[in-house]
């Protein structure tokens, strides 16, 4: 099992943020394995680039 993943990312981020009041981190890597509990195989589902488009909707 890899050991990463998105909190390990945005705690990096964080890192850098520096006084910035509002930022986010949406990690946007494919899927590294499949589970086979949440029915969804390995790599790329589509799903960072539809919450992306939602948000720049929103503003």
């Amino acid at each position: 099992r890899t050991s990463g993943g998105t909190i390990n990312g945005g705690i990096f981020l964080a890192q850098f943020a520096g006084n910035f009041k509002r930022w986010a981190h949406i990690d946007i890597a494919p899927r590294m394995e499949s589970i086979p509990e949440d029915m969804l195989g390995k790599g790329a589902t589509g799903t960072p680039v539809r919450l992306l488009v939602r948000l720049i909707e929103q503003s």
